[in-house]
């Protein structure tokens, strides 16, 4: 009867959570490696609507195809590159673009042209200060620092800086808008 058909129902249940179970052999460790440098530590992965997989290293940003990867950096003589090489968050809008959040700002990924548009998010503030995981070992960060890139329910992009700012961004103007703090 009734004892029978929970033993049932609770041996389905207990087959599909054993069977569910990883084990060491369903995992690949893959190396990224490019021009002989093995990268094994990142800050942030995302994967765009391309299938490619977006690595942070907190000194470059990898595009990985599952075979090869490309690095971006940085470069002071092209205004496509990279804002910046402290890249720690990571974002795919509904729209397929790959947004980059730095120490200096927003990079926007052009696959077009594999280059960059670069958004700089001034801040109010004079200076932002971080805690180290709570132990009160603050450090300085610069305040248009990138410390959150989201997407609303109506598909408004914002990015939040460390600064304390919210940003909007206006697609049809290709810029951001600083939203302040109005308690009235």
């Amino acid at each position: 009867g009734v004892f029978a058909k929970c033993s049932l129902l609770l041996l389905l249940i207990l087959s599909t959570l054993l069977g569910a179970q990883s084990t060491p052999e369903d995992f690949k460790k893959i190396p990224i490696e490019a021009n002989g440098i093995r990268f094994n530590q990142f800050v942030a992965i995302v994967q765009d609507q391309e299938g490619f997989l977006w690595l942070s290293t907190n000194q470059e940003l990898l595009k990985f195809d599952g075979y090869e990867v490309e690095i971006y950096r940085h470069d002071p003589e092209d205004s496509t590159s990279l804002t910046g090489n402290h890249v720690g968050k990571l974002f795919v809008d509904t729209e397929g673009n790959l947004w980059a959040g730095n120490t200096k700002g927003l990079s926007r990924y052009r696959p077009n042209c594999d280059c960059f548009v670069n958004y700089t998010l001034s801040s109010t503030h004079k200076s932002a200060y971080m805690d180290a995981v709570f132990q009160n070992h603050f450090y300085s960060v610069p305040q248009e620092s990138v410390v959150a890139i989201t997407e609303d329910r109506d598909l408004q992009l914002w990015a939040a800086t460390a600064g304390g700012d919210l940003f909007r961004y206006d697609r049809k103007q290709d810029t951001f808008i600083a939203y302040r703090n109005d308690p009235k």
